[in-house]
């Protein structure tokens, strides 16, 4: 089934669905988008409708329109309910992807404290981006973001939201090693024995990679081959064997990390993230939600909340957008400038009039598909974390797809559980992967499991965006960057930098000093 965020949406079904699901129960507002030249063709979930005319009375009346494939939207008298005019920056915190908005939200905290005029567009009720915070008697529990970088950007976007935050310390040191495939505990050597001397080790090693020392991706022309060599290769190279436990710790997101390039698992985990560990995490006090909270206060109606993206049109002297509301109206939004904070995809991007400049780039993207949620009533034992492990792979380190941990985050009875797997890999297979692993190990005597069930559960996709060492080869990061600014567009997120909410923020300062605004 397609996503009912892309741009298959059932925009015009909707609309003839108030009357009828075949054409001659179809609406006016229908007609009236036929008419604007919106509908083009359309899709079945089974079939592909090359060509539709768009004469209703060509089209066979037991025609369905479960989906529409292509939303050519143009701003005409009786389309168009309302106009946003000469804002200065139009942010896109979300349009396909899962959950968006870290970036987008700072970019329009920051720029509206500076007296600028903004617009933001997001596709849910909430920001948030890659938080997930859920709240029991009270009690917050994190199964997204759960802690920040200790940093003067941190910590001077918090005290401006008026969010409290302490040190983040782990709720329990108590690991229980299990092969999740067969539900059985596994000999496992976790444990960093000094992980300052570790660290030290590690960070004298990574430092040299000067261009992605801020989570950049600020490559030479020249990409030094130890980049892109399987990050295990990079491993024995200089004997950091005694690191990997804590690499996988925040590089688990780079899938099978042992294999994946170099380049991506230090983007995960590098010099930025090594000296974040040693000057300590902080976190909310009352859940990563709080920040955002928060933030959607001082934004107020500059969010345009539950929208979707109909189409993009950008020229050297602004940029015009259309967007659908909850309410079924269409607004235009005209701005200066547009900056993307979602995962330029070419499907997320569906509704922009690209070229081939940018389609050449965006279409090399690679992915992992990253779920996360809590389980409650597992019989999971309390104040402790179930960790995977495969014992019959390099270093134990289990292969895609995998439950990386079951984390007890200090709330009885809850475990927030984070999956990996490839962009094949889908909701209910992680759902099963999660809750089947937890009943072999029932099965398997190795706890007393209950009737385990999810308490709540979101996507991150997509996630660790990569592409091929050719295309690195190729200068495809140049080319990425060099698209900051074209058509009066830019871009922050994770496809541009590391994603951990700090350093997006850092790089989107920047991104907002190349804007000018």
């Amino acid at each position: 089934m397609p996503d009912p965020l892309c741009r298959r949406t059932s925009l015009c079904s909707r609309e003839a669905g108030r009357k009828g699901t075949n054409v001659n129960g179809i609406s006016n507002a229908f007609l009236r988008w036929r008419d604007a030249g919106v509908l083009t063709r359309s899709q079945r979930y089974d079939e592909t409708i090359e060509s539709i005319p768009l004469r209703l009375n060509a089209i066979p009346a037991s025609r369905t329109y479960e989906a529409v494939e292509s939303l050519v939207c143009q701003p005409i008298e009786g389309v168009v309910d309302e106009n946003f005019s000469s804002s200065r920056l139009l942010a896109f915190s979300q349009l396909h992807s899962s959950y968006g908005g870290s970036t987008g939200t700072y970019a329009g905290v920051k720029l509206k404290d500076e007296g600028k005029k903004v617009a933001i567009v997001e596709r849910n009720d909430y920001l948030g981006g890659h938080i997930g915070t859920l709240y029991v008697d009270g009690e917050p529990v994190d199964y997204g973001v759960q802690g920040l970088f200790n940093t003067e950007t941190t910590t001077k976007y918090l005290n401006r939201l008026n969010v409290q935050y302490e040190p983040l310390l782990p709720a329990t040191l108590d690991n229980r090693y299990v092969d999740f495939r067969t539900g059985k505990t596994a000999p496992y050597d976790g444990n960093v024995v000094n992980i300052t001397a570790t660290l030290l080790l590690y960070s004298a090693v990574v430092s040299k990679f000067e261009g992605i020392a801020d989570g950049s991706f600020n490559l030479p022309d020249q990409v030094p081959d130890e980049l892109l060599m399987p990050f295990g290769q990079f491993v024995q190279r200089y004997h950091l064997e005694g690191a990997l436990p804590l690499v996988w710790t925040f590089a688990h997101g780079s899938g099978n990390m042992l294999t994946a390039p170099t380049l991506y698992v230090l983007q995960l985990f590098g010099q930025p993230h090594v000296n974040a560990l040693l000057r300590g995490y902080v976190r909310a006090k009352r859940g990563t939600a709080e920040v955002y909270k928060k933030a959607a206060e001082v934004l107020g109606s500059d969010v345009i909340y539950n929208s979707q993206i109909l189409k993009v049109t950008r020229s050297d002297s602004g940029v015009t957008v259309v967007v659908r509301t909850k309410d079924d109206k269409f607004k235009q939004i005209r701005a200066k400038k547009l900056l993307v904070t979602m995962v330029p995809t070419l499907r997320n991007l569906d509704p922009f009039d690209l070229d081939q400049k940018e389609e050449s780039v965006f279409r090399q993207w690679m992915w992992k598909n990253y779920y996360v949620g809590i389980v409650k009533n597992s019989g999971l034992p309390e104040k402790a974390s179930i960790v995977d492990v495969d014992p019959t792979k390099a270093a134990s380190l289990p292969h895609m797809p995998f439950v990386w941990h079951l984390d007890y985050m200090g709330v009885p009875g809850y475990h927030a559980v984070k999956i990996v797997g490839d962009s094949e890999f889908t909701e209910s297979e992680a759902k099963e992967l999660v809750l089947g692993g937890i009943r072999r190990m029932g099965a398997a005597g190795t706890f007393p499991i209950s009737n385990p069930e999810l308490a709540t559960w979101r996507r991150h996709i997509p996630l660790t965006l990569a592409v091929s060492n050719e295309a690195v080869k190729g200068g495809f990061y140049r080319d990425l960057y060099a698209l900051q600014g074209h058509k009066n567009t830019f871009y922050t997120g994770l496809s541009f930098c590391s994603d951990y909410s700090t350093l997006l923020w850092d790089f989107t300062n920047k991104v907002l000093e190349q804007m000018g605004v």
